[in-house]
């Protein structure tokens, strides 16, 4: 089954001989068949959905909120990296920026460099890091740095 896996995948990244559903066995949901039997006691969200028509299959906790992911973080130093920064600034971090998840763990006030926060968003994962960065990147709102980071974004195509 692993190397079914990898040949498919190795197929859809197109390194590897083209894999499709007559050469693997894809099981097929039916209309009104309803959701598929399966334990969702252990995961905490899923999603399918038809890579050809785009249609979401199942879901479970779609609208679960999370905290920021790395590539949310991995674009908060792209926006910080592409704008004129003292990197030598100092801010701090607030009880506003704790929102769960990978943190840095220091007390609440502990001030540091914008530098620091910014390696500590990116290498250490800290979310608090990462909102102290977004809303002392004009002044004491994020306002400004989610325009910024959207604006990348959209550039990218996301």
């Amino acid at each position: 089954m692993a190397a079914i896996f990898l040949l498919a995948m190795l197929g859809i990244w197109g390194l590897g001989p083209p894999v499709s559903a007559a050469t693997i066995s894809i099981p097929v949901l039916k209309d009104g068949s309803g959701d598929p039997a399966f334990d969702t006691a252990s995961y905490a969200a899923a999603i399918v959905i038809d890579a050809v028509s785009g249609k979401t299959l199942y879901k479970l906790n779609p609208d679960k909120p999370w905290p920021a992911a790395s590539l949310t973080k991995l674009m908060t130093a792209r926006v910080f990296t592409s704008t004129p920064t003292n990197w030598e600034a100092t801010g701090n971090i607030l009880h506003s920026d704790e929102v769960g998840g990978g943190r840095l763990r220091v007390n609440v006030g502990t001030t540091m460099s914008l530098k620091d926060l910014l390696y500590s968003a990116v290498v250490g994962s800290a979310n608090n890091a990462a909102n102290a960065l977004a809303r002392l990147f004009d002044g004491n709102t994020s306002s400004a740095f989610i325009q910024s980071m959207n604006t990348f974004a959209s550039a990218y195509g996301l």
